[in-house]
């Protein structure tokens, strides 16, 4: 089966992701580094942050290390805050979250009281 690029659905000829790192860099950096978007690739959970597809996109480190531990999402702000509430009391781990475009004023609000990463699709 054929591996389409999640953002602008270019399809890879040849063996699974040959080529994506390439592509990724050309076509789609300024959206996210690709060491970034990979992992989150690699895992089906990037659904296409340019397709504003109204997912929040969570990212679980160790305080210090550069390489996510965890990624996954959730459909709805009131999905996240348990995780917020959870890592906020966490002296080992970190969260960056990436709220989708239909985020409201009233969620970035709260995001940001909660004084979490936030990174910008």
């Amino acid at each position: 089966m054929s591996k389409v690029c999640p953002e602008c659905q270019h399809v890879f000829q040849g063996n699974g992701w040959d080529g994506i790192d390439a592509h990724w860099r050309a076509k789609h950096d300024h959206i996210m580094p690709y060491e970034e978007a990979w992992p989150l690739i690699r895992a089906e959970t990037y659904a296409g942050r340019s397709a504003s597809n109204g997912r929040w996109y969570l990212e679980l480190f160790d305080k210090g290390a550069s390489k996510a531990k965890r990624v996954w999402t959730e459909p709805t702000w009131s999905a996240v805050i348990p995780h917020v509430r959870s890592i906020k009391q966490s002296t080992t781990e970190k969260l960056r979250i990436m709220a989708p475009a239909a985020a409201t004023d009233q969620e970035l609000f709260e995001l940001e009281q909660f004084g979490v990463e936030r990174r910008f699709p």
